[in-house]
């Protein structure tokens, strides 16, 4: 009767860390690559100024409403923003070539709200506001500081066209200058992202800074 009870007791804790294991997996798992889960599916837009007052924090008024009218892969979208960065949504795709291009809002920022997304077959997504220090401390962009000091790049990426070359797929990415958010357009300076043909990130460049008339 003791043997029976042990037994008993030994597979209950073992099963017991099992889950434990399986949860602590779940938890702890890398998010999947974004080609994976954004796509043209992914796309949902809707006016939602109007409909988050009634529920507790603007993130469950997101998912919701999402849940109301959007397709299970808009939602995945959600999520996996929500997971890497922040929570946002799809409200364009559109795709040259191998590379993915999402135009991402978040619609809870208190200033710039929208983004352009670079998706690539294999590797990480290139987030067009994500401007790295290569691009800050290049000469083009030194020097017009040299003229502009209170001047700063705002994050606004318009996308202004993209070449097909025999070496690569180069997008061509236009972004305010100013002071702040809400200052006069002091300037705008053209940043471009290559991709080989196969869709694998080369490098992004400072093409120029053009002042604004």
């Amino acid at each position: 009767m003791r043997s029976s009870i042990t037994l008993y007791l030994f597979i209950t804790l073992v099963l017991i860390s099992c889950d434990k294991k399986n949860v602590q997996k779940k938890e702890n798992a890398p998010p999947p690559h974004s080609a994976s889960v954004i796509n043209e599916k992914s796309v949902w837009h809707d006016d939602l100024a109007n409909k988050c007052s009634s529920y507790e924090t603007y993130d469950i008024c997101l998912i919701k409403e999402i849940e109301k009218s959007g397709s299970i892969e808009a939602l995945k979208a959600v999520q996996y923003l929500d997971k890497t960065r922040e929570m946002g949504y799809v409200y364009s795709f559109r795709k040259e070539g191998p590379i993915g291009i999402a135009e991402i809002e978040y619609p809870f920022r208190a200033n710039t709200n929208t983004t352009t997304l670079l998706i690539p077959p294999a590797g990480k997504p290139i987030y067009t506001e994500d401007i790295y220090d290569d691009i800050l401390t290049s000469k083009v962009w030194l020097d017009f500081k040299k003229q502009h000091p209170y001047s700063d790049i705002q994050n606004s990426a318009v996308l202004m066209k993209t070449e097909k070359n025999n070496d690569d797929i180069e997008f061509i990415f236009s972004f305010r200058v100013g002071k702040c958010h809400g200052c006069e357009e002091t300037a705008r300076v053209y940043i471009s992202y290559k991709f080989t043909h196969e869709g694998v990130f080369i490098k992004n460049n400072i093409l120029y800074v053009k002042i604004s008339s």
